[in-house]
C-alpha cells in the first residue's frame, strides 16, 4: 500500500474535508534536506481545496496510506501554482497558491483569470485581503514539477508581476 504525502482542507463544512490531496511524489524526497524548500517550518504553502475551493496556509504534510494511488481521489489532476499581487488599492503584497485541476492540452489562463476575477477561490491571502484580481492584472501560471514551493517572498518572480 503506497504512502502518501497528502494535504487536508481544515474547513468543517467542506463535503471532501476527509478526502486527501495528494502531492507530487518528489515532495517525500528529503535528501540532502535543503532548508529553503518546503516543507521546512517556517515557509507556508497555500493551497485550494479542489472542492470547496477554500485556500488554506499549510507548514506540513501528513503522510496517509492510499490503497488506491495513484487512481485515488483527483487523480485525474495536476498541481498549478498562480502567483499575482494583491488587487485591494496600495497593497500589491505577493500572492500565491496551489489548485488542483485537471490538466488541459491548451492551458486554459483566461478560465483561470476569470475564476480570480470572480471570487472562484475563497480565503484570505497572506495580507489578509480577498483572493482576487482586476482586469489588466499581471498573473503567473505554471505547473508544479517537482517539488511543491512554499510562499517565498524572494523569489525572483515577484519582480515580474
Amino acid at each position: 500500500m503506497p504512502v502518501v504525502a497528502c494535504l487536508w482542507c481544515p474547513i468543517d463544512e467542506c463535503p471532501k474535508q476527509t478526502q486527501p490531496m495528494p502531492l507530487p511524489v518528489s515532495t517525500l524526497q528529503h535528501k540532502p534536506l535543503n532548508p529553503e524548500e518546503w516543507p521546512n517550518d517556517k515557509e507556508l504553502l497555500y493551497a485550494a481545496c479542489p472542492d470547496c475551493r477554500q485556500v488554506s496556509a499549510h507548514l506540513r504534510f501528513v503522510l496517509w496510506n492510499l490503497p488506491d494511488f495513484p487512481s485515488g481521489p483527483h487523480a485525474d489532476k495536476s498541481w498549478l501554482r498562480i502567483s499575482f499581487r494583491c488587487a485591494v488599492e496600495d497593497c500589491k503584497t505577493p500572492v500565491q497558491f496551489h489548485t488542483l485541476v485537471i490538466p488541459t492540452a491548451e492551458p486554459a489562463r483566461n478560465e483561470w483569470r476569470e475564476k480570480l476575477a470572480s471570487g472562484y477561490w475563497r480565503g484570505v491571502s497572506p495580507c489578509g485581503h480577498p483572493i482576487a484580481i482586476t482586469n489588466d492584472q499581471k498573473v503567473g501560471f505554471a505547473w508544479v514539477q517537482g517539488r511543491m514551493q512554499g510562499y517565498n517572498l524572494a523569489d525572483p518572480l515577484w519582480s515580474t508581476l
